[in-house]
């Protein structure tokens, strides 16, 4: 087996293609949230009013960007890298890598799922349905904080890819 070969094949025709699913994952969230209203729903084709009511409430940043929706995204995030980390689980090996090494991940994924439901349990216990009413009222708020906080981790993840690995 050959270590480090060339990449010959790039998933969505390399970088146009990932800047393509990108931008157009965005321009779909936000020309649907922005166009649709409880009036007239969601009609198709969209009418002149309607993209005029998308570029206004784009161009109104104050209305999606959100400290506390973005807060509580990295919390969510935060508590999912804990129970990676803390939870048991079968541990299996990945891929063989392009160094040789292969890393292993633990599969604790249901348990995972049976903390946060236990979790949401004692919130729901402790707090009633008001955190939850609030999750949904600003479901919008927090899709934009897991659009910039996945982008961010993307370009981290990118760049950190192109370190110095250290010598054996």
């Amino acid at each position: 087996m050959q270590l480090n070969p060339p990449t010959v094949h790039r998933d969505f025709f390399g970088a146009p293609g990932a800047l393509a699913v990108m931008v157009g994952t965005v321009s779909v969230v936000f020309t649907w949230y922005f166009a649709c209203n409880e009036t007239v729903g969601c009609q198709l084709p969209l009418t002149g009013p309607q993209w005029a009511r998308v570029a206004d409430g784009v161009r109104d940043y104050s209305g999606y960007l959100s400290p506390r929706a973005l807060l509580y995204y990295v919390l969510w995030w935060a508590w999912l890298a804990l129970l990676y980390f803390v939870l048991p689980g079968a541990r299996v090996s990945g891929v063989r890598l392009r160094d040789g090494r292969q890393l292993v991940y633990p599969l604790n994924g249901l348990a995972s799922l049976g903390a946060t439901l236990a979790a949401t349990a004692a919130v729901a216990a402790g707090y009633g349905r008001a955190p939850f009413l609030w999750i949904a009222d600003h479901y919008f708020q927090l899709a934009v904080a897991s659009m910039l906080f996945a982008t961010a981790q993307a370009l981290f993840v990118y760049l950190y890819s192109f370190r110095r690995a250290a010598s054996p």
